[in-house]
C-alpha cells in the first residue's frame, strides 16, 4: 500500500529498488487532524514527514506569541526543517501544524543520514526541496523587509489560496495578524478596505478572495 502511495505522490523521488526497499522497510502511514503539531520548535526531531494529502503550515513564533509563516508543506513534499535538523543532529527551529486533515508517510530520523550517504536519488529529492524552500524564504524576507502591510496581507491570502486550492480561505483576522506579526485591528481595517475595493468578500471565519 505504501509503495503505491509513494509512486503516486512522489514522482520526483526516483525509487531505484535499493532505495525503495530501504524506505519501505522503515516507513509507516499515519493520519493527522487539523491542529495536530507534527514538528515542535526547540524539540528534537525524531521523524521526517512525507505528505500524501492535506496541508501543513511551518512557522516560527516569538516570545510574544507572534508567528512568522515560513512555508506550507503540500502533498508530494517533505519538511525541509525536519530534514536539516536530522542531518545536523539539531533541535527544530520551527513548528509544523496541520492546517487540513493530512495523511503522512513517516520516516524515522535514524535512517535519513543513511539514505543521504547511500542514494544520490534521495539527495536529488532533498536538493529540489531545499531550492524550493530557499526561494520561498527569500519571498518571506522580502515581504517582511520591503512590503507594506496591505501588500503582505494580499500575498498571504494569495499564497493560502494557492496551497489550499480554493478562493474560500478559512482564516480569522486574528490568525492573519498573528502570522504576519501585526495587530488584529490593522488587519480588520485593511480587509474592510479590500472588501470596498472588490478584492475580497468577508464572511464569518472566512475570507473569499475575488
Amino acid at each position: 500500500m505504501i509503495s503505491e502511495i509513494f509512486k503516486k505522490h512522489f514522482p520526483t523521488l526516483n525509487l531505484v529498488p535499493e532505495l525503495k526497499e530501504a524506505i519501505l522497510k522503515e516507513a509507516t502511514l499515519h493520519n493527522f487532524k487539523k491542529g495536530d503539531v507534527i514538528l515542535k520548535e526547540g524539540g528534537h526531531v525524531k521523524v521526517v514527514p512525507l505528505l500524501t494529502s492535506g496541508l501543513v503550515k511551518v512557522m516560527q513564533q516569538d516570545e510574544s506569541g507572534n508567528e512568522l509563516l515560513l512555508y506550507y508543506i503540500q502533498p508530494g513534499e517533505s519538511c525541509m526543517m525536519s530534514l536539516i535538523s536530522c542531518l545536523q543532529n539539531e533541535v527544530s527551529h520551527a513548528t509544523g501544524i496541520v492546517r487540513q486533515d493530512a495523511e503522512i508517510i513517516i520516516l524515522p530520523a535514524k535512517i535519513i543520514i543513511e539514505l543521504s550517504r547511500k542514494y544520490p536519488q534521495w539527495n536529488q529529492f532533498i536538493f529540489g526541496l531545499y531550492n524550493q524552500r530557499y526561494n520561498e524564504l527569500l519571498e518571506v524576507i522580502s515581504s517582511v523587509t520591503f512590503k507594506k502591510t496591505d501588500e503582505r496581507i494580499l500575498r498571504y491570502l494569495r499564497k493560502t489560496k494557492e496551497v489550499s486550492g480554493t478562493n474560500n480561505i478559512k482564516v480569522t483576522h486574528q490568525e492573519i495578524a498573528t502570522n504576519l506579526g501585526v495587530s488584529r485591528e490593522v488587519v480588520s481595517r485593511l480587509l474592510k478596505h479590500f472588501e470596498k475595493e472588490g478584492v475580497v468578500m468577508l464572511k464569518h471565519g472566512m475570507i473569499v478572495l475575488l
